[in-house]
């Protein structure tokens, strides 16, 4: 996303900036319009389209890729450490210092 709106920016801001400022010079061609006004507008509103799309077809990812995972590795959620037994401490202790 940021790429595409950096672009946008390098490349359609100096086109749009070169358009107006041939416009207010007097000059009047439909290709100007086109391609200096209109062509970073569109881009602008693509990019913003593409960018809302995508983030309204994610946004029960988190959720699916979690419940994925629970059941793809038969995982379980892990409980706070105050509620982990204290034989998991002396394990860990024994790994550390053998």
């Amino acid at each position: 996303m940021a790429i595409w709106f950096s672009a946008l920016l390098l490349v359609g801001g100096k086109t749009l900036a070169a358009s107006v400022i041939a416009a207010m010079r007097g000059a009047s061609s439909l290709n100007l319009l086109q391609d200096g006004i209109l062509g970073p507008l569109i881009g602008i509103g693509c990019g913003v389209l593409t960018v809302g799309i995508g983030r309204y077809l994610a946004r029960d990812d988190q959720r699916f890729l979690v419940n994925f995972l629970i059941a793809t590795l038969d995982a379980h959620e892990v409980p706070p450490s105050s509620e982990i037994p204290v034989d998991f401490w002396t394990t860990v202790a024994r790994w550390i210092d053998p």
